[in-house]
């Protein structure tokens, strides 16, 4: 089963998109911030053979850093995962941030999150792996 990581803080969304990706056929993967998960600690080297998902769900503005700066480090990182098909959520985005998503092959969604957005995403990156 394909995974997708949702990284966001408030639990209600975090929790409904869960709900959502499953019924797309994902096993969603829960944090409510990077650094609930081992994998996105300083000292961990992810691979190819590593991988934990195949999408990377990230909100915007979290407490100790955004969901830019999150895959901007990673990626500094060498972190294969986050070469993935990415999209990060936000309530509202600077223009500079909106470029910013862009140049790191993000997506940007606005919160709230339809569940028909969040479904053509999904649909969307499918499309692109074919």
């Amino acid at each position: 089963m394909k995974k997708i990581v949702i990284i966001e803080e408030d639990q209600i969304i975090r929790e409904t998109l869960g709900v959502y990706s499953e019924l797309l056929g994902y096993e969603p993967i829960l944090f409510a911030d990077p650094e609930s998960c081992e994998r996105f600690q300083e000292d961990h080297k992810c691979t190819d053979e590593n991988r934990n998902a195949d999408l990377l769900v990230v909100e915007q503005k979290m407490q100790n850093t955004t969901g830019l700066e999150f895959i901007q480090k990673q990626l500094d990182k060498g972190c294969v995962f986050i070469e993935q098909h990415k999209v990060v959520l936000s309530d509202s985005m600077l223009r500079n941030e909106l470029m910013q998503a862009k140049k790191l092959g993000c997506h940007a969604l606005e919160k709230p999150v339809s569940y028909e957005f969040f479904e053509i995403w999904i649909k969307g990156t499918e499309r692109n792996k074919e």
